[in-house]
């Protein structure tokens, strides 16, 4: 691990950066990020994506506005691809103000990067089409846990995928749902494998959206967001009260005063 590194811009300050990465002259993929997150946890993600094989970057940003921060995330994947460790395939991930930074970056058309890794951006991109279709590289976006805010996350994929169909951007990806820290880490490691060819898709990601339906505990997919509204759903309105109600359900047994399925299931009319 090298600390304080200093990323030279095009204008201005260094960005500083912290790198991890096994020893040795192979030539490694790069997982870059460009937020402020210097806790344990991300300390520890880090040495476990390094001993995988990749170099990752963590860089501090410098205060800015969008343009300012995507110039930035340019100027640092052009200088990882120049480091003698590099090679010369970077992904970008970053989570809130990291994930806008990385769709910011991706805009800027930097040749070097393969794709990044949205996790819920902290707010809309508010870009006109033209600046969407400057991003051509596949993206991943997770929308976030319950309670998290998570719209976002869906208008921003929402937006690009609706460009991508009509100038035939690279596929992205959209995740709705709440995931454990280590599946969560997993998704992304598995999405940087892929990009990077050095491994397949994740198996949760089956089609273009793949979100969790809470009480179910079960994930579904659909190839849009458009077709989710258009597939009828069916959900069981039901307590254990009645003979022909299942045990169980959604409201529970407090709910069995107010339910009608309960007095369908005693015989009245």
């Amino acid at each position: 691990m090298a600390r304080d590194v200093k990323i030279a811009m095009r204008v201005g300050a260094p960005l500083h950066a912290q790198i991890y990465r096994l020893s040795g002259a192979a030539l490694r993929p790069t997982i870059f990020s460009l937020e402020l997150d210097s806790t344990d946890a991300r300390d520890r993600s880090a040495r476990t994506l390094a001993a995988t094989g990749y170099a990752v970057v963590i860089a501090a940003p410098r205060a800015g506005d969008d343009k300012h921060i995507g110039r930035d995330g340019y100027d640092a994947i052009e200088w990882i691809n120049e480091q003698s460790w590099s090679d010369r395939r970077i992904v970008m991930t970053g989570t809130g103000e990291g994930a806008n930074a990385a769709w910011n970056a991706a805009r800027e058309h930097p040749p070097h990067l393969a794709s990044i890794v949205a996790r819920t951006p902290s707010r809309p991109l508010g870009w006109t089409e033209t600046e969407v279709r400057r991003v051509v590289v596949s993206a991943l976006s997770i929308a976030g846990s319950a309670g998290e805010e998570q719209g976002t996350a869906i208008e921003t994929h929402s937006r690009y995928t609706k460009t991508a169909r009509t100038g035939g951007a690279p596929v992205a990806y959209l995740v709705i749902g709440t995931l454990a820290p280590p599946d969560l880490e997993l998704l992304e490691r598995q999405w940087c494998d892929w990009a990077v060819g050095r491994g397949p898709p994740s198996p949760l990601l089956r089609k273009q959206v793949n979100y969790l339906v809470g009480n179910e505990g079960t994930w579904l997919v659909a190839d849009s967001l458009e077709a989710i509204g258009a597939r009828p759903t069916s959900f069981p309105l039901h307590t254990n009260a009645g003979p022909r109600a299942a045990p169980g359900g959604f409201l529970g047994e407090a709910a069995r005063d107010d339910e009608p399925a309960d007095t369908v299931a005693a015989g009245d009319k």
